[in-house]
Parts: structure tokens; sequence; C-alpha cells
């Protein structure tokens, strides 16, 4: 069981590499546009009535 355990962490370490290479790779107006789709969708998802904006110029 321990070496069982031991691997999940060894692969879940790995996974959290990945995670922060892919979001590192954005430019920080793309991570907030990706961050500002991924709340309307999930909002969408949960049945709240928000909508997108454009941001005011």
């Amino acid at each position: 069981m321990e070496q069982l355990t031991k691997r999940i962490e060894r692969l879940k370490s790995r996974l959290d590499d990945l995670r922060t290479t892919k979001d590192e790779l954005l430019p920080p107006d793309l991570q907030r546009s990706r961050d500002i789709e991924l709340t309307y969708s999930s909002n969408a998802i949960e049945g709240r009535s928000e909508r997108a904006r454009l941001p005011a110029v």
C-alpha cells in the first residue's frame, strides 16, 4: 500500500508541474480572458444568469 501511495504522490507532483507550466505559457491578458470564460461557463452550468460583459474603455 505504501508503494501505491508513493506512486500516486509522484504522479500528482508531475501533473501539478504540467499545470503550472501551461499557465506560465499564456500571456497575462490571455490568462485573464481564459479565467473569465471559465467563470462564465461555470455560472451557466450552475444556472446563474450573469452575462459576459466587455470591459469599459
